[in-house]
């Protein structure tokens, strides 16, 4: 029975990444038309919302569904489009793939029940603001906003946390990060960390609670610091070229949503 549940969560999890590659590619593009007061940029983009139907973004031929199955079609197609061959991004099934890898590690760490459903929410969502700010530099505020009231929805029933460490956690992650933010401004007279990334660390918070938010920082500081040096002598970029935080932001909070008591007794912070 354990191994039909498992297989049934992979399988619906790819089939919501490919959703998720939807949702990454076109909310960019909705947002830039609602900013603009006119559409003349994006008006080459047939699709009118998130729920038209899927198209080739080179040849704007609608997607037949045989086309579009989760890593199928991909392999079928060896990459390319149907009608005009134009190569397909590797970003489509690499996050049909991340989507399913999300449901794999909330199956071993939470039980099959409301507590593993608001999990996979929640890892969907954050994969998917990753996916915006490394090809856009945007974390939308409809992708942020139902994320935290999602977590302190779920935390009011004490699912992860209790209701009070839920709401302490959203204001102590997005204050903790302005004042990161206040500090680097201060020092290098420039803006480093965006409105975007106080509000994704804000969500965070609510989802892990206020003991856990200094793991959530420490965790993805470290882990954007050694981006940020590898990605400096790897490209030869000038040291101020700028690069997201938010997929970092987003991976320390899976991290730490899934292993919250053993990272927490690790780093020695008490909860």
């Amino acid at each position: 029975m354990h191994e039909i549940n498992f297989i049934v969560i992979i399988v619906f999890s790819v089939i919501v990444g490919s959703f998720l590659n939807v949702i990454i590619y076109r909310t960019p593009i909705v947002l830039h038309r609602r900013w603009q007061t006119t559409n003349t940029e994006n008006d080459h983009h047939p699709f009118t919302s998130l729920l038209s139907r899927s198209c080739c973004p080179h040849c704007h031929r609608v997607i037949a569904w045989w086309h579009n199955v989760p890593l199928l079609s991909y392999i079928w197609l060896k990459g390319l489009c149907a009608y005009c061959h134009d190569p397909i991004s590797w970003r489509y099934p690499l996050v049909e793939i991340c989507a399913g890898l999300i449901a794999v590690t909330a199956y071993i760490f939470f039980p099959l029940d409301i507590s593993l459903v608001g999990v996979l929410a929640a890892g969907w969502i954050l994969l998917a603001l990753a996916a915006i700010d490394l090809r856009d530099g945007l974390l939308p505020d409809e992708l942020t906003m139902p994320l935290l009231w999602l977590g302190l929805a779920l935390n009011a029933t004490h699912l992860y946390t209790t209701p009070d460490m839920a709401i302490l956690g959203a204001m102590g992650g997005y204050g903790v990060l302005w004042l990161c933010a206040i500090a680097f401004r201060f020092i290098t007279k420039k803006d480093g960390i965006g409105a975007g990334d106080l509000k994704l660390c804000a969500a965070i918070g609510a989802w892990v609670g206020l003991p856990a938010v200094p793991a959530v920082i420490l965790i993805f500081s470290w882990m954007g610091l050694v981006y940020g040096i590898l990605y400096l002598l790897l490209t030869r970029q000038n040291k101020n070229t700028p690069f997201p935080l938010g997929p970092w932001i987003a991976l320390a909070g899976w991290i730490v949503v899934l292993g919250k008591d053993n990272i927490m007794h690790w780093l020695n912070i008490n909860g």
